[in-house]
């Protein structure tokens, strides 16, 4: 076999009690549901060395809508005192091996590598779209390019999660001079800073005209309203990110609508089997 690597799904075998939370949280859990531990033969490219844990942490309370961006984990340690954060990062040649160290001459190479989008050792845009509505629980990908000392059985992890929930009342966001492109006909905004797309998803006939529903996928999102005229809903089950339109949109005006929100800070204290 090229790789040698294993999986563990987890149960966690201590975990922190309850902390100091805003009146919207009353409660929460926070488990290790998997561990995963890639030691490659050889190193390459396609093939990085690293661990990666999955956190999941369940709210009551308030509903989650994300991860806060200073979210980070502080400690990985295994019971060697092998400290695996240490190990976020490798150069090039290490990795990239001899065709690295050979084009190191011509492209300026020889940096380091590392995970992206892994600030604080997390990997936030994927925590972004792991949120469990029913359950109100947000899954935390925890990576680092550190691996278990040979050996080692157990691993402590702590940090502290910035979780991002509801709190009462609304703000609307208004976006001006918004107009499909392309030949999908595709809705590209910036709301609040942030990259918004809205997709046609149906087309109605009416009476009137053809009305287009178009879907935005931002999963905090309430509601979008057309300011002005815009056809009612037409008949069917379209959930709170979409709106509709006549025809196709061109210079419409938009009130993008999110809840209110609040941090609940989540100490993350867990000591668990490496099974290793």
């Amino acid at each position: 076999m090229k790789n040698d690597v294993w999986t563990r799904c987890l149960v966690v075998l201590s975990c922190c009690g309850l902390p100091v939370l805003p009146a919207t949280a009353a409660d929460y859990v926070v488990e290790v549901v998997s561990l995963q531990v890639s030691r490659p033969v050889v190193v390459d490219p396609f093939e990085m060395p690293g661990t990666t844990i999955a956190l999941e942490v369940t709210l009551e309370g308030s509903p989650i809508l994300g991860l806060g961006a200073d979210s980070a984990i502080k400690v990985l340690r295994d019971d060697t005192g092998h400290d695996l954060l240490a190990e976020g990062t490798a150069r090039e040649a290490e990795v990239l091996g001899e065709l690295m160290s050979a084009m190191e001459g011509m492209l300026g190479g020889g940096g380091t590598v590392t995970r992206k989008d892994t600030s604080g050792n997390i990997e936030h845009a994927r925590a972004a779209n792991m949120i469990d509505r029913q359950r109100n629980a947000l899954q935390v990908p925890v990576v680092t390019l550190g691996i278990p000392a040979r050996g080692a059985t157990r691993l402590q992890l702590k940090g502290e999660l910035s979780i991002e929930v509801a709190a009462p009342g609304e703000r609307r966001i208004r976006v001006d001079n918004v107009t499909a492109e392309g030949n999908w006909l595709v809705v590209e905004v910036e709301v609040d800073g942030k990259p918004i797309t809205c997709n046609p998803s149906d087309y109605v006939e009416t009476d009137d005209g053809t009305i287009t529903v178009y879907q935005c996928r931002e999963p905090r999102l309430i509601r979008a309203e057309v300011i002005g005229e815009a056809p009612p809903a037409p008949p069917g089950e379209y959930g709170p990110g979409h709106f509709f339109v006549w025809g196709v949109p061109e210079n419409l005006s938009l009130n993008f609508v999110f809840p209110e929100q609040e941090i609940v800070r989540v100490p993350v204290d867990l000591e668990f089997s490496v099974g290793l």
